[in-house]
C-alpha cells in the first residue's frame, strides 16, 4: 500500500507536469506578459511555485528556515519558461 504522502507526492508532480504542458500551448510573451494580478506575471508565479516547493521539502528533510531560504537564490526573475520547467524536472524527476 502506497502511504498517503507518496500518492500526494506523485499528483503534485502529475499537476505541475499538466501546468507546464498547457504554459507551453501559450505564445512565449504570455509567460512574462505584466497582469494586475498578485504577482505581476505568470513567470512570477512559476518561480514563486518553484522556491515554495524547495522551501517545503527541505524543510521536511530536515533543514532548518535560513538554510532552507537558499533556494532563493536558485531561481530568480527572468528565467523563461523552459529553464522553469527544467528546474521542476530535474527537481522532481517528471519525464
Amino acid at each position: 500500500m502506497t502511504h498517503f504522502a507518496v500518492t500526494m507526492y506523485d499528483y503534485h508532480v502529475w499537476a505541475n507536469h499538466i501546468l507546464f504542458n498547457r504554459l507551453k500551448e501559450l505564445s512565449d510573451d504570455v509567460f512574462h506578459q505584466e497582469v494586475n494580478s498578485v504577482f505581476s506575471s505568470i513567470s512570477e508565479v512559476v518561480s514563486h511555485m518553484y522556491i515554495v516547493d524547495q522551501l517545503w521539502f527541505q524543510i521536511i528533510s530536515g533543514k532548518d528556515m535560513p538554510e532552507a531560504l537558499e533556494v532563493q537564490k536558485e531561481t530568480r526573475e527572468g528565467k523563461g519558461l523552459e529553464e522553469m520547467d527544467q528546474l521542476f524536472r530535474n527537481k522532481y524527476s517528471i519525464i
